[in-house]
């Protein structure tokens, strides 16, 4: 069984909640035992939240990064790329997504707001810009083609947006 970030989360303050419970109201002998079975939890928890993706997903992946470190994979529910690793290269945090047979779909690159290029602004206030809007998050993608697009997500009359911009000055809603 594989377990989201959330659901680890969650799971991480329940023990610790136990493990709170356990020392301030139980005799030691009985907290002894509660602490034996929380181990235990935790030792289950991190192992069935390890992830392996197929050999060739890895391959591919090795291939297209081989300076990777700190790798963490991740199965998500998409058809198209059902496989997500996030890693370090270069100091720099990056996810990558893989299809089922190993192939690099894209890789995505959180970046600063200064940073997205004019064109991409240019189309934001060609579109947005009577009606007002705060830029809030931006996103590098490279995708497999080569082509570079920027998911960003904006605040317009009160609504939050995630967009997906290209060079080109075409966007679409995410």
């Amino acid at each position: 069984m594989v377990y989201t970030q959330d659901q680890l989360h969650k799971q991480n303050l329940a023990m610790i909640m136990l493990e709170s419970f356990l020392f301030q109201t139980l005799s030691k002998s009985v907290r002894i035992m509660g602490m034996l079975v929380l181990s235990m939890l935790i030792t289950h928890t991190s192992q069935a939240s390890a992830f392996k993706p197929p050999s060739e997903v890895v391959q591919s992946f090795n291939e297209h990064y081989p300076d990777a470190k700190s790798t963490k994979w991740t199965k998500i529910k998409d058809e198209d790329k059902p496989y997500k690793v996030s890693f370090v290269q270069k100091k720099v945090k990056l996810n990558a997504y893989f299809n089922k047979e190993g192939k690099w779909i894209e890789t995505e690159k959180n970046i600063r707001l200064k940073a997205l290029p004019e064109t991409i602004k240019a189309t934001l206030d060609s579109q947005f810009g009577e009606i007002g809007y705060s830029m809030l998050h931006a996103t590098e993608i490279l995708q497999n083609d080569g082509a570079i697009v920027y998911a960003v997500s904006i605040r317009s009359s009160g609504r939050r947006s995630n967009l997906l911009v290209t060079m080109e000055g075409s966007f679409s809603y995410r």
